[in-house]
């Protein structure tokens, strides 16, 4: 499809191309402001008519049945993937059993524990705070070290790569003491294993390394290892295991190991485990999105499913668009789009970089919040405002919906920019000689702020009509602006 193709109609003048839409699109309303059904529905539709695949999150319980609606309108039933933990046989995905599939950068361990960072921060269960509740990185970098070398042993021994088997190992890190027997004995067992050439004795001392998983793998791992990069990897993660971790203070261990803990737990019993940890459906491979034009509905609502929700989001919004940087836009050149409402709720810091290439991926992203303070306080870290802003500077499309919010009406105006306008100013004298009248040019918004909070917001008291005012870089409206103000009807049928 051509960058130059119509996608929709902002007005009988205005039309949105392809290229537009690549561009990313942020709209802005308070709660009731008809965001979703206004702008949101018609672009929603728009996407399902042209054949577009793509990802749906869902924040609210009835996002689902809205995006079903959408396709029985469209004509797009037999495209819709509903991932659902409640329907009696649901679908699976396995997101490291996916990634060791893939043929290109997934199999790295780096980007195997970046799906799970990434996804840790979005659930709010990485806090990267330290004692006394300053923020210090230290913690997730050394959350991640521990995660990459666990996940590189169990790869280079030839063991399953699960959420169980990480923590086996980790639970199983020979910590030194002077009251530890058993930890003694099975470094020594590991030690003379090393060094053993006889075969009997050989044989015997790997069936005591079983009795710790740690020790097992390790010597497995150096069985394994034949290359130079593999002998390279095994020295460093045994240098790991059996000399840097545990020196490491007790506190500090616990620390780390407890805030790896907290986000895998989940992962080992209930929806999560039995969704994410097994095997892998076919339907839901990320790459159907645009081989196949399948349009993936994580039926995972947030206000039901909550924390849960959130994470099960998180990890396959993070493959997907992982998935849709790697393809080959000259084999597969169909566009694509992620549809996020309630976006509060899903930012991640992956974001912003998603969508600064979302434009040679042909992927079109339509983040629906409803004001600033929003974003700023979910994306947390250093400086999240900086983060904010410069991921709301690479979206290029805003539509601005009715809004009550100071930040967000006083950033919409600033975006819409300034222009002279040309005021009155008349002066009063003691006598009508020193009385008169002057004009002069000054710059003053092209919107005021407070013009946000007087529009309309669907209903029946308003014939189902939202206004909005629309901006989009490098755009010229009909109007000869840089920005639209147009009315969105709700409940079309057509």
């Amino acid at each position: 499809m051509d960058l130059r193709t119509p996608i929709f109609k902002l007005s009988d003048k205005d039309i949105f191309t392809l290229d537009d839409c690549t561009l990313g699109t942020l709209i802005f309303g308070a709660i009731g402001s008809g965001k979703t059904s206004g702008p949101g529905e018609l672009i929603a539709r728009a996407f399902l008519r042209h054949g577009f695949g793509g990802l749906v999150l869902t924040g609210k319980v009835n996002e689902t049945k809205r995006w079903i609606e959408y396709a029985k309108k469209e004509k797009r039933l037999k495209d819709l993937v509903i991932f659902s933990p409640t329907k009696e046989n649901y679908l699976q995905f396995n997101p490291l059993l996916y990634e060791l599939r893939s043929k290109t950068g997934g199999r790295e361990v780096d980007n195997l524990a970046g799906l799970f960072t990434t996804t840790m921060q979005m659930s709010g269960r990485a806090t990267m705070q330290s004692g006394g509740g300053s923020q210090d990185p230290f913690w997730v970098w050394a959350m991640e070290r521990l995660l990459k070398s666990a996940m590189h042993l169990l790869i280079l021994s030839g063991k399953d790569l699960t959420m169980t088997n990480i923590i086996k190992v980790i639970r199983d890190i020979p910590i030194e003491s002077e009251t530890d027997g058993r930890t003694a004995s099975m470094l020594e067992v590991y030690e003379h294993w090393t060094g053993c050439e006889d075969y009997e004795a050989r044989t015997e001392l790997e069936e005591w390394g079983k009795k710790s998983f740690t020790i097992h793998c390790l010597m497995w791992a150096l069985h394994n290892a034949v290359a130079k990069s593999e002998l390279r990897t095994y020295d460093v993660i045994k240098t790991y295991f059996l000399s840097e971790f545990p020196r490491l203070g007790s506190k500090t261990r616990s620390g780390i190991t407890e805030q790896l803990y907290a986000f895998i737990d989940p992962f080992r019993t209930g929806i999560l485990a039995e969704c994410f940890t097994e095997g892998l459906s076919e339907e839901l491979l990320p790459e159907k999105t645009y081989t196949e034009n399948k349009i993936v509905v994580l039926d995972f609502s947030v206000k039901e499913w909550l924390n849960v929700g959130i994470i099960s989001q998180g990890l396959y919004k993070y493959m997907w668009q992982k998935c849709i940087e790697r393809r080959d836009t000259t084999r597969f050149p169909n566009p694509v789009f992620l549809f996020q409402d309630e976006y509060q709720l899903f930012s991640n810091r992956y974001d912003n970089l998603f969508q600064s290439t979302s434009r040679e991926s042909k992927a079109c992203n339509v983040v629906i919040t409803q004001n600033l303070p929003n974003l700023y306080a979910t994306t947390g870290g250093h400086n999240p405002k900086d983060y904010v802003h410069s991921l709301l500077g690479n979206l290029g499309t805003k539509i601005y919906c009715a809004n009550d919010e100071e930040q967000t009406n006083l950033f919409a105006a600033k975006s819409i920019g300034q222009s002279f306008k040309t005021k009155n100013q008349f002066n009063f004298g003691g006598d009508t000689e020193r009385s008169g009248g002057s004009f002069s040019d000054q710059r003053n918004f092209q919107v005021e702020p407070v013009e946000f909070t007087t529009f309309r917001r669907g209903g029946p008291q308003n014939n189902f009509k939202v206004d909005a005012i629309v901006t989009s870089t490098g755009k010229k409206f009909s109007n000869q602006k840089n920005h639209l103000r147009t009315v969105f009807k709700q409940n079309q049928n057509n």
